[in-house]
């Protein structure tokens, strides 16, 4: 029996034996670098989305979401443990730590925010398609450019 045929059918029975070494292999991660943040008040909040109902609001929709201190990161937050596929990200700097995207009348945005993709925003939020990231390999890094009116 050849070499090859022998790695083969050992690595075949590996799945068999356990499927989970197959499954990590589908799965990766997203590391968001936040840039231009204004200051170190209160914590970023990051929402991930892997599809565009109700992006790019926080919701029962979204994927996962997390709040990290300010003062206490470096402007790096990763989603771990992701299926491959195509997401969204967004993240908004919450400087006074109510887990609400502050916003001045008519629903401009006080507070910094940004999106995956850095797309333009001038009037409305942008589209999940505008903003999306493809994880296709075990590891994905990211920059969103906070923005600020």
């Amino acid at each position: 029996m050849s070499t090859l045929l022998k790695v083969t059918i050992l690595f075949l029975g590996l799945l068999v034996i356990n499927p989970k070494i197959y499954s990590d292999a589908l799965n990766g991660s997203i590391s968001i670098k936040i840039k231009g943040m204004k200051n170190l008040n209160g914590q970023f909040c990051f929402a991930l989305f892997n599809g565009p109902l109700n992006f790019p609001s926080p919701s029962d929709n979204l994927l996962k979401s997390q709040c990290i201190s300010a003062s206490k990161s470096d402007g790096m937050f990763t989603f771990q443990d992701l299926p491959l596929g195509t997401y969204a990200v967004s993240v908004f700097h919450d400087e006074n730590s109510d887990r609400i995207l502050n916003t001045r009348i008519f629903g401009i945005p006080k507070e910094s925010f940004g999106f995956s993709k850095n797309p333009t925003v001038i009037v409305s939020a942008p589209k999940f398609e505008d903003c999306t990231v493809i994880l296709n390999s075990s590891f994905l890094e990211h920059e969103i450019n906070l923005k600020s009116f």
